[in-house]
């Protein structure tokens, strides 16, 4: 007779030739399905398991280290991150380029997402020098989501005083 936790159809039930050569019957817990986002679309990135399983990894293996890893999926995100920065600003307020020196801006991808910077320095029409409150690199204009506002800084400025300027 079967265990009563065996009865129901939550374990997978396997047929398995043992050694003497007879079929028997044996159950196997069944793998969740991955991890969904609320949009439906699938979680890259985070771990398929049970509980017992995914307690065994590090938090960076569980799950992205992005904002909402885990969570949310990375075009979601991007939406939620570029809605949060489009709240309650306007147009840009100088002419020119919306990347200029001293535009500020918020990164929408990658593990500095969410966060504010400041263009430091255009290298081209696609990548531009970032610093501020994410690390000073150089970035995709397509990973930022500019603010419409200005700092004054001066081409090629260092942290501190990019800092300065955003908390001023």
């Amino acid at each position: 007779m079967t265990l009563g936790a065996n009865r129901s159809r939550a374990r997978k039930r396997l047929q398995i030739r043992i050694p003497s050569g007879k079929s028997v019957l044996r159950y196997r817990e069944k793998k969740p399905g991955s991890a969904t986002c609320p949009s439906g679309r699938s979680l890259p990135g985070t771990v398929r398991g049970n509980a017992n399983t995914i307690a065994k990894y590090s938090k960076t293996q569980r799950r992205p280290s992005r904002p909402y890893g885990g969570v949310l999926s990375s075009p979601v995100m991007r939406e939620v991150l570029r809605a949060r920065a489009s709240e309650g600003f306007e147009a840009p307020t100088k002419t020119g380029s919306v990347y200029a020196v001293g535009a500020v801006c918020m990164k929408v991808a990658g593990r500095d997402a969410g966060k504010l910077c400041v263009v430091t320095e255009v290298l081209d029409n696609q990548f531009v020098k970032v610093d501020g409150y994410t690390r000073p690199r150089k970035v995709n204009v397509n990973h930022l989501e500019p603010l419409g506002k200005q700092v004054d800084v001066k081409k090629g400025a260092d942290s501190k005083a990019v800092q300065a300027a955003l908390s001023a």
